[in-house]
Parts: structure tokens; sequence; C-alpha cells
């Protein structure tokens, strides 16, 4: 049987390497995250109402550019390129 091309170790050696070397920007955006997910949460506890509708649309939409940037930037640390925000 042949080697695999990757180590599972060393790739989560790699990353946990990389998020302390930028926990900086890590940490605030799951802070982030769980805030938009923690305001949703407490104005949708009244049931469906159109608000919480709204907040919970809203929400997602928050969510979903996190992740999208989450993303950006792992990609971004694990090609070695610098992280900016613009």
């Amino acid at each position: 049987m042949t080697e695999p091309p990757f180590s599972i170790k060393q790739s989560l050696i790699f990353g946990w390497e990389a998020f302390l070397l930028h926990y900086k920007v890590f940490v605030p955006i799951v802070f982030l995250a769980a805030a938009a997910s923690l305001v949703s949460n407490y104005i949708g506890r009244d049931g469906f109402s159109a608000i919480a509708i709204v907040s919970a649309v809203l929400s997602g939409i928050v969510q979903i550019v996190i992740g999208m940037g989450v993303t950006k930037i792992a990609l971004k640390i694990s090609a070695g390129e610098p992280i900016a925000f613009d």
C-alpha cells in the first residue's frame, strides 16, 4: 500500500500553528458570528412574528458572509499570503 500524499497529523499541526499565529483574526470573527446568532435568537424567542423572520433571515445572511470571509482568510493563510483588510 502506498503512503498517502499528506499526513493527517502534519495537517492538524499546520492548522493549529496557523491558528496560533493568527488568533487575533479568528477569535473576533467567531464572536461576531456568535453575536449575530444570539441577537437573532433573542429577537425570535416570541415565535413567528414578522420581526423574528426578518431577524432570522438577516442573521443567516450575516453568517454566510462571515463564513465566506473566514474561508478566504484561511485559504490565504494556508497559501502563505499576507492578510489585509481592504
